[in-house]
């Protein structure tokens, strides 16, 4: 990469590749299987930019490549569907931020970080379809290796819990609502001139949306709607110091022909 006033740097390359499978002893069963090796190199905001004084450059990082294997079930019902996944990876030289005194972050390598986790969802259809409720549910344990060797280090903005949960009606005349929850828990990262990671406090986001959608000709459709984000205009933060919108309204029309 040419790097203008910076000093240079010289040219990497590396390998990736997936290798999958997938078995289905019944129509409504099915597994799978998979296993890879992915690479992420250092972008050049990452290794060359101050961030308006915020950042110390760091031009020696190094690329990242992890191994992820990955197993799944998936199951069809009569109304519906279950998945089920589970999921490991080590990430060699990943890229992290670290505190620095002068209220400043520099990113650095970390020798080895594990991902470890499970992800289940499910969809099921109720009232002759009418009403349907989704769940997707992630629980990871991420941890990089401390000084003694252990998987002990704790890492920025990876949440150990993640849901989303939705609840869909729709009716025969074209009105149609939908509620969704997202909830975030034990999360951590860190503040500036902190060299100790803080908990994020957990939230919870409710969001609604009602449309009504109608024909103006055979192949003229049009949808009214509206959305309010934030239902209950939860004070909540994805990063430190920047805190999330607060209650929105949003309206709007589509027009299909």
């Amino acid at each position: 990469p040419k790097t203008g006033d910076k000093v240079s740097k010289k040219g990497i390359s590396d390998y990736a590749f997936n290798l999958g499978a997938v078995y289905s002893p019944e129509n409504n069963l099915s597994f799978h299987i998979s296993f890879g090796r992915k690479t992420r190199f250092p972008t050049m905001r990452e290794s060359f930019s101050g961030a308006l004084g915020r950042f110390v450059p760091n031009p020696n990082l190094k690329a990242e490549s992890s191994y992820t294997g990955e197993f799944g079930i998936q199951y069809y019902l009569p109304a519906g569907e279950v998945k089920l996944n589970l999921f490991l990876s080590y990430l060699n030289d990943g890229i992290v931020r670290t505190a620095l005194p002068q209220l400043q972050f520099q990113r650095v390598n970390k020798e080895r970080i594990r991902n470890g986790g499970a992800e289940l969802s499910y969809r099921f259809f109720m009232f002759n379809k009418s009403l349907s409720t989704s769940l997707n549910f992630t629980y990871l344990n991420s941890s990089a290796k401390d000084n003694s060797g252990k998987f002990a280090d704790t890492l920025e903005y990876k949440p150990a819990l993640l849901t989303y949960i939705d609840f869909v009606y729709q009716t025969s005349f074209g009105l149609n609502g939908i509620l969704e929850l997202t909830y975030t828990g034990k999360e951590y990262a860190l503040k500036e001139g902190d060299p100790y990671f803080q908990r994020i406090p957990d939230y919870l986001v409710a969001s609604v949306r009602v449309s009504y959608n109608f024909s103006i000709k055979e192949k003229t459709k049009m949808e009214i709607f509206g959305r309010v984000n934030n239902l209950f205009d939860k004070l909540y933060y994805r990063q430190w110091g920047l805190p999330e919108a607060g209650r929105s309204f949003i309206a709007g029309v589509t027009l299909t022909f």
